[in-house]
């Protein structure tokens, strides 16, 4: 008869050895176990500036993020208060 850390230990391998487990642990589908990447970019005082430039801060975070554009009148609040965007951030 197995003792119960016997059994444990294969259900472990068998749970950590099956497809599900994979793609929920971020592996590619049909993927050699490969973890996707995602860069992560913080930015603090969000909620505070989007109060001041008189945006959602929803809307703020995605611009900042480079999902949505931001509108000319944004732009240029956001570049008074020294607040880069796009490419020119980049240089």
């Amino acid at each position: 008869m197995k003792s119960m850390s016997e059994i444990m230990a294969e259900v472990n391998a068998q749970v950590a050895g099956s497809r599900f487990t994979r793609i929920a642990c971020g592996a590619a589908p049909g993927g050699g176990g490969q973890k996707a990447v995602n860069p992560v970019t913080l930015f603090r005082g969000v909620t505070r500036t989007a109060k001041r430039v008189g945006v959602s801060q929803g809307h703020l975070s995605r611009v900042l993020r480079g999902e949505r554009k931001a509108g000319k009148e944004l732009e240029r609040k956001l570049r008074r208060m020294g607040i880069r965007l796009g490419e020119e951030a980049a240089v």
